[in-house]
């Protein structure tokens, strides 16, 4: 056949056999082919075969595996890759000698190849290997130059053995526990000079300069001991002195009978009216069928007045029962917590306050946390005291950044003093609460009355934007002053409380 190749000079390599597969006994397979059908498949892997190719015997391999394509020329050093097509590559790619392309003519050939090809040309290939042969040639018995190199075990051996860190300047073990003690125990076999020396100053053998407690108590308070009372009347006495016999000048006071009979006698039906600004109902006058104007009260002992704050008239009666809180979120009673809100980061809560209506002290704010926060806390946590003045809040108290804010225990009330007292005037206040957090694990939740049908009624028809209930987004800190047209309106009414 034109341009068949043939293998020459090729030297034989390894000629003994490897193991019994080495041909079975023989000096080697006579293909590729008996060799993989004689070698079972159970026994393959890592086995090494000859195969005699044109007379030369080459070594082949079940490197990775035991399947037929796994059967590949086995080299002493390099990478063992070969260039070659697996038997199902090959059988695609190509087709078997003998068997001719049919119904192909010489122009399909010419138009294929892109040129005219020449008819009995033969190909000189003496100057070349075969790729078989140039595997047989270079891999077979190809040993690389490693003089310049340690194997691990010299290099181990070389660096491990015999070296000697320089411990100088370090103490072992137990040299450290015989020169030092443990943290908590104390130094045993110091004289009092080596205490004195390293106090700088003679410490007090015991208390002799002082008076315990009881001894104090006994010595100034006890048995013998009369306080100098010369200068002080006792409470009878002073009593006796100044109520008994004393008489107050009411020369330019009436008593209750005079000045009832003086104002109250003689006025007129007129008058009445003309002071009120309409006619009284008379008698048993019934008001069946109508209202009660704006700002006017019905109070019969059935009912509070029209103007009485339903959340300071509870406030008051908790106040009776030696509650320390003096004012409630407005609108939010503390019986009406049945839900709850989830504090989420960086959103400012904004909450009125029922009003002030007296001088008071305000020390702090307590709070009902409903679910405990588990969250690494940045920025700002706290709650702040702000007047209200013309749709603007101001702050006049803080509890300054607390970090772990929101992170008390589940349903229970909560009390956080502010940094100083403020002495409330009678007024308006709103408080401001704010969480923030870098991740959150578990989002802190606070006890809440009812939501509102939706976030408008917030305002409750108020004028300057004022809002009952807000939120100000992405806030990181407690503002100096918040205009209430940058405050959203919001649905959840947060219950809190002033003490």
């Amino acid at each position: 056949m034109i341009g068949e190749e043939r293998p020459i000079g090729i030297k034989l390599t390894n000629p003994g056999n490897v193991d019994w597969f080495y041909g079975g006994g023989l000096p080697a397979y006579a293909s590729i082919e008996e060799a993989l059908a004689t070698v079972p498949g159970a026994l393959r892997m890592g086995k090494t075969v000859g195969i005699l190719i044109d007379g030369i015997i080459v070594e082949y391999w079940f490197k990775d595996g035991i399947a037929d394509e796994d059967l590949v020329i086995k080299a002493a050093g390099g990478s063992g890759s070969v260039d070659a097509y697996t038997k199902a590559q090959a059988d695609t790619k190509f087709q078997i000698k003998g068997d001719y392309l049919t119904g192909v003519t010489s122009n399909d050939v010419i138009d294929a190849l892109g040129y005219v090809p020449l008819s009995g040309y033969s190909v000189d290939l003496s100057g070349y290997y075969t790729k078989v042969q140039s595997d047989a040639k270079y891999l077979t018995g190809f040993a690389v130059d490693l003089s310049g190199y340690y194997t691990k075990s010299q290099s181990d051996a070389k660096y491990l053995t015999g070296y000697t860190v320089d411990l100088s300047d370090y103490y072992n073990k137990s040299a450290a526990d015989t020169r030092y003690q443990f943290k908590g125990n104390y130094l045993t076999g110091l004289t009092s000079t080596d205490v004195t020396v390293a106090l700088g100053y003679t410490p007090v053998s015991g208390l002799t300069n002082y008076y315990t407690k009881a001894q104090s108590d006994a010595k100034y308070l006890g048995t013998g001991y009369t306080p100098d009372l010369s200068n002080v009347y006792t409470k009878s006495q002073s009593d006796a002195k100044y109520l008994t016999g004393y008489t107050v000048d009411f020369n330019n006071y009436y008593d209750k009978t005079t000045s009832d009979s003086k104002f109250l006698t003689g006025v007129t039906k007129s008058q009445v009216t003309t002071a009120l600004g309409y006619t009284p109902a008379s008698g048993s006058t019934t008001l069946a069928g109508y209202g009660v104007a704006s700002g006017d009260t019905l109070f019969d002992g059935r009912f509070l007045p029209l103007n009485t704050d339903l959340n300071t008239e509870t406030q008051k009666a908790l106040n009776l029962m030696t509650s320390p809180n003096k004012v409630q979120s407005f609108g939010a009673n503390v019986y009406e917590m049945t839900t709850t809100m989830t504090v989420v980061t960086q959103q400012f809560k904004t909450l009125a306050l029922t009003p002030v209506t007296s001088a008071t002290t305000l020390y702090g704010v307590t709070f009902y946390q409903s679910g405990q926060g588990v969250y690494t806390a940045n920025n700002e946590n706290s709650i702040s005291l702000y007047s209200y003045s013309g749709g603007v809040l101001t702050k006049v108290a803080t509890t300054g950044n607390v970090p772990t804010l929101w992170s008390n225990s589940a349903n229970t009330f909560v009390n956080i003093y502010f940094t100083a007292p403020y002495n409330a005037a009678p007024g308006m206040y709103f408080l401001g609460m704010l969480f923030c957090a870098s991740s959150t694990t578990t989002a802190p939740t606070i006890a809440c009355a009812p939501t509102l049908l939706n976030a408008a009624i917030s305002n409750a028809n108020l004028p300057n934007n004022t809002k009952l209930y807000g939120t100000i987004l992405a806030q990181t800190t407690a503002p100096a002053t918040i205009n209430m047209s940058s405050v959203n309106g919001s649905t959840a009414r947060i219950w809190t409380a002033m003490f």
